[in-house]
């Protein structure tokens, strides 16, 4: 029997993240999120393989949001070294974020 997911861990760090940033990279099959709390990711000592709490606000005091895993990639642009969040399967939530 599957374990069905429960919410996020009050462990693992939350960020704030825009759905909408989804594969912005041009990479094929790219499944990663770009536009984040960068600020509040910084203030806790990002590294590699890292898990997040990634969310989005809804209606009626509600969020969206699943489990992540920290990259590094560079920027196809600035050549710059930067992070993106790849979203962990079977971890989709929507409820209050306690």
């Amino acid at each position: 029997m599957e374990k069905k997911y429960t919410g996020p861990k009050k462990s693992l760090p939350r960020l704030w993240c825009d759905f909408n940033s989804v594969g912005w990279s041009g990479e094929e099959g790219d499944e990663c999120y770009y536009s984040f709390d960068e600020k509040t990711l910084t203030k806790r000592r990002p590294r590699e393989g890292m898990r997040v709490f990634i969310y989005e606000a809804g209606h009626g005091g509600l969020v969206m949001g699943c489990e992540a895993v920290l990259e590094r990639y560079r920027h196809p642009i600035t050549d710059e070294l930067c992070w993106r969040l790849r979203p962990v399967s079977n971890t989709g939530y929507l409820g209050k974020l306690s």
